[in-house]
């Protein structure tokens, strides 16, 4: 079996963190999503920031790359804006004007300390959740570490299994 890793293109990745963001947002109470192309915009309408994403790559469109973010300040929603090196340093001055941050590059989540372990850590058991008893176990894991009401995980995106 060849495990050896290979660079993904960014059309893999954006089609990938579209999908996660789908996923994980889309369960939300009042989960909204717009595409245009090269553009992804997903929002919990939760007042936290890993929680509305616009995702920005290649072929994205500066009007409507302006009309989602308008959007998100309009909302005084907290939001990420990933983009993309294909899309082009003419959105970053867009995101500028519009008086948004640069914050770090990605990827942000690397652990470059120890190798990855494939057959996984024995201490952790993953499981798929059905039922009250996973929502509810569920829900505390997602709001310790978001930081977030409990509240808002079981009424939203966390209450369906």
């Amino acid at each position: 079996m060849n495990t050896a890793s290979k660079a993904l293109s960014e059309a893999v990745l954006r089609h990938l963190t579209n999908d996660a963001l789908t996923t994980f947002l889309g369960e939300s109470a009042r989960y909204e999503a717009a595409a245009r192309p090269g553009l992804q915009l997903a929002l919990s309408n939760e007042p936290v920031a890993d929680m509305n994403t616009l995702v920005v790559g290649a072929g994205a469109d500066h009007d409507h790359f302006r009309d989602m973010e308008s959007s998100c300040l309009d909302r005084k929603l907290p939001f990420l804006v990933m983009i993309y090196p294909e899309a082009g340093g003419a959105l970053d001055d867009i995101a500028t004007d519009l008086g948004l941050v640069y914050a770090v590059d990605f990827p942000i989540m690397v652990r470059d300390d120890l190798p990855l372990e494939p057959s996984g850590n024995p201490d952790v058991e993953v499981v798929r959740a059905s039922g009250a008893e996973y929502a509810d176990a569920s829900a505390d894991v997602m709001a310790s570490a978001y930081l977030l009401a409990r509240r808002a995980h079981v009424e939203g995106r966390v209450a369906r299994y």
